[in-house]
């Protein structure tokens, strides 16, 4: 397992967070699952299940880029509900 930190920028807010995951592609589930929608201005449970729904449904829209000239960076966008949110995925360390 790695360390990723996951930056999101949503409605004027930027929040930043970490979790463990096997690989890029699995770190959205991860992230999402443990999401504290309390501490994050308009999002509650309804966007956080939303969330989930789109990844499980449709995996291959939501796996992350990987960022031109970067290493270990990756970005995924949702539109949920009609907002944008941008997601930010750096691997920041790896076990080993």
């Amino acid at each position: 397992m790695s360390l990723f930190t996951v930056i999101m920028e949503f409605e004027g807010g930027t929040y930043a967070s970490q979790v463990t995951a096997e690989h890029e592609a699995s770190v959205l589930k991860n992230w999402i699952s443990k999401l504290e929608t309390k501490a994050i201005p308009r999002i509650g449970e309804k966007i956080k299940k939303r969330m989930l729904q789109d990844i499980y449904s449709d995996e291959e829209r939501y796996q992350p880029v990987l960022l031109k000239d970067c290493y270990n960076v990756w970005c995924v966008t949702f539109l949920i509900l009609g907002r944008f949110m941008l997601l930010t995925i750096i691997k920041t360390e790896q076990d080993g």
